[in-house]
């Protein structure tokens, strides 16, 4: 496709009644190439809102700013939306992972969804020989009331041998969950710990819905309105500077016109027609086309009713 036929239908576009329609289309498909091409998900959020305004208003050369900060509020608001359904759908559909170490085997709960009355069960197997000294530890990990990453410990209990658990119930929140075993030789104590897992998810899939979906849109919606910002104080500054020069050029036009000896516009003439001159200066009367200003003394074209130059009434 040529630059012409590219022009004529960027053109046709942006005259549709659905162009910001088609402008938040091209921005959800430009955001899932992305992710396609594996761009980390907190740089697309960033890189979103950039887009959201870039596509309408460079791309297709919107002019209209109401509707590129239409398109691209809607935009963020869609990607949003898209996200956080299939963000909450991969939480809601995992199954509870097998932790493992050197030592630890095993090591599971027996379900990763529930409620604040759920009691849930965590086991981990221990393979060491009973007569080492060892303490086993469920550690769960969450966000604190402050918004800070908190740990919880929990000494497990010997159930059957070389198996441990632990059960209890849990506050309204999304947990991480690992396995500490710590061993005691000559009175040093040595840890060892397994990966951490997802889960126990305390909290209802509405929540988790409205929690994620307010995590996804801040971001992008702080840059898009600094940027949306930006762009209008920008705006303003070139509209003042416009309005500023407005008539500037028809000052200059007429001042190119005018009577270098006596500042008179010339109309288009090549003589002046209140004192005779040029416009190269050169002096076109005769002595009886002139009389003397009887306030300033210049010699002015007789048939002058004022002077170029004073203004006095000559008649």
């Amino acid at each position: 496709m040529n630059t012409k036929k590219l022009s004529e239908r960027i053109d046709s576009v942006r005259n549709s009644r659905y162009s910001i329609a088609i402008y938040v289309a091209t921005v959800f498909a430009f955001t899932i190439l992305l992710i396609l091409v594996g761009l980390d998900l907190c740089l697309l959020s960033m890189i979103l809102a950039v887009l959201a305004i870039l596509i309408p208003l460079k791309f297709y050369k919107e002019p209209n700013f109401k509707k590129v900060v239409a398109a691209g509020a809607l935009s963020i608001l869609i990607m949003a939306l898209v996200g956080t359904v299939f963000h909450v759908h991969i939480l809601y559909s995992q199954e509870p992972a097998i932790l493992e170490s050197d030592t630890l085997l095993n090591g599971s709960v027996d379900g990763i969804y529930g409620d604040t009355s759920t009691i849930f069960n965590f086991t981990v197997e221990v393979g060491l020989e009973t007569t080492v000294n060892h303490t086993v530890y469920l550690n769960l990990t969450y966000t604190g009331d402050d918004g800070a990453s908190q740990m919880s410990h929990h000494e497990m209990t010997s159930m059957e041998g070389d198996v441990y658990f632990f059960a209890t119930s849990l506050e309204e929140r999304q947990y991480l969950y690992h396995f500490t075993l710590g061993t005691t030789v000559d009175n040093e104590t040595t840890w060892e710990t397994t990966p951490k897992g997802f889960g126990p998810l305390v909290i209802s899939e509405r929540t988790a819905f409205v929690n994620i979906f307010i995590m996804r849109l801040t971001s992008p919606v702080i840059i898009f309105f600094l940027f949306v910002s930006l762009l209008w104080w920008k705006r303003g500054l070139e509209e003042s500077r416009r309005s500023s020069t407005k008539g500037l050029d028809e000052k200059e036009s007429a001042l190119d016109d005018s009577c270098p000896e006596c500042g008179a516009l010339m109309d288009g003439r090549d003589i002046c027609p209140d004192c005779g001159h040029g416009k190269g200066g050169e002096d076109h009367t005769t002595k009886k086309d002139r009389i003397k200003c009887p306030d300033c003394r210049h010699l002015i074209v007789t048939d002058n009713e004022s002077c170029p130059y004073c203004g006095a009434d000559v008649r």
